[in-house]
C-alpha cells in the first residue's frame, strides 16, 4: 500500500512538472495547450430586419452584450468547422441565438480558447432582453432596452452602464455586481452562491434582492418603492440606502450595517436580533416602516 502511494505522488508531481514546462515553452499562453483538433472559426451574423426582442441560450461560453457602432444587432460568435453549434435565427422582430448542447463536445479535448459569445446592439437599441447563460458568466455594458431578463448558472455577471424598464438578475453559482444601472420600474437580484454587490443602482419601483451564501455590499441605492433584502449566510452592508417606501432587511447568518438617507423619525421602526448588539430602538411614528432582523450577528443602523 505504502509502494501504491509512493508511486502514485510520483506520477501527481511529474504531471504537475510536465504542464509547468509546457506552460513555458508555449510562451505562457494557456492557450497553448489546445487539442489539436480544436478548430474553431470567428463567424459573425448581422440581423437583417430591425430587432425588438433579443432571446439568448449560450450553454457553454461566456455573453457579453453591449452597444456599439452598428446599424443592425450583430452576433460574433465561435463555430467548429464543419459542425454548427449555435442555431440563429430571425422572426417577426425576435432575434433567437442558441448554443446547441449536444454538438462541441469531444473526448479528450483540452481548450483554453476565448470564444465568448458577443452581441453588439446599435445604441438605439430599446427592445427586450432575454438572456441565458449555463458556464461562462455574463456581462452586459452600456445597454439600454425595455424588459431586462439575466440568468446564469455557473459564473460571474456583471452589468455596468444598463437601463431597463424591468430587470430581473439570476445566479445560481457566481458573484454579481450591478454599477450605475437603472431600472424603470421593479428590479429583482438574487443570488444563490456568490457575493452581490450595487453601486450606484436605482430602482422606479419596489427592489428585491435575496442572497444564499455569500455577503451583499451597497453603495448608493434608491428605489421609488420598498426595499427588501434578505440573505442567508454573510454580511448585509449598505451605504447611502434609500427607499421611498419601506425597508425589510433580513439576514440569518451575519449582521447587518449601514447608513440610511433621511431622518429616524421618518420610520416606523421594528428590530430584533438572537445573538448581537442592536443600536436601533423601536418606535411606532413615522410614514414608513424600517424593518431590520438577525439570528446571528449584530445590527448597527444610522441615518443620514
Amino acid at each position: 500500500m505504502k509502494n501504491i502511494l509512493i508511486i502514485g505522488a510520483s506520477l501527481v508531481v511529474l504531471g504537475i512538472m510536465f504542464v509547468a514546462a509546457g506552460y513555458f515553452l508555449a510562451g505562457r499562453n494557456l492557450a497553448g495547450f489546445n487539442s489539436k483538433n480544436n478548430h474553431y472559426e470567428k463567424k459573425t451574423y448581422e440581423c437583417k430586419g430591425d430587432i425588438d426582442s433579443i432571446k439568448v441560450d449560450e450553454s457553454s461560453d461566456h455573453l457579453t452584450v453591449c452597444s456599439g457602432d452598428v446599424d443592425k444587432v450583430t452576433v460574433t460568435y465561435f463555430d467548429r468547422k464543419n459542425e454548427e453549434l449555435y442555431d440563429i435565427d430571425e422572426n417577426g422582430g425576435t432575434l433567437t441565438v442558441t448554443r446547441n448542447s449536444n454538438k462541441g463536445f469531444h473526448f479528450f479535448e483540452i481548450d483554453f480558447t476565448d470564444k465568448s459569445t458577443v452581441i453588439t446592439l446599435p445604441k438605439e437599441y430599446n427592445g427586450k432582453l432575454d438572456l441565458h447563460t449555463s458556464s461562462g458568466g455574463m456581462e452586459i455594458n452600456d445597454v439600454t432596452a425595455a424588459d431586462i431578463i439575466a440568468e446564469n448558472t455557473s459564473g460571474s455577471m456583471k452589468l455596468h452602464n444598463v437601463t431597463g424598464d424591468a430587470i430581473s438578475v439570476e445566479n445560481s453559482s457566481g458573484g454579481i455586481r450591478l454599477e450605475n444601472v437603472t431600472s424603470g420600474s421593479d428590479m429583482t437580484v438574487g443570488n444563490t452562491s456568490g457575493s452581490v454587490k450595487f453601486e450606484n443602482v436605482t430602482s422606479g419601483g419596489d427592489l428585491k434582492v435575496k442572497g444564499n451564501s455569500g455577503g451583499i455590499r451597497i453603495d448608493n441605492l434608491s428605489a421609488e418603492g420598498d426595499i427588501d433584502i434578505k440573505n442567508s449566510s454573510g454580511s448585509i452592508k449598505f451605504d447611502s440606502l434609500s427607499a421611498e417606501g419601506n425597508i425589510n432587511l433580513k439576514n440569518t447568518s451575519g449582521g447587518i450595517k449601514g447608513t440610511i438617507k433621511g431622518n429616524r423619525s421618518d420610520y416606523k421602526i421594528s428590530s430584533k436580533t438572537t445573538s448581537g448588539g442592536n443600536n436601533l430602538t423601536e418606535s411606532d411614528s413615522g410614514s414608513k416602516e424600517l424593518n431590520a432582523e438577525t439570528t446571528s450577528g449584530g445590527i448597527n443602523i444610522d441615518f443620514e
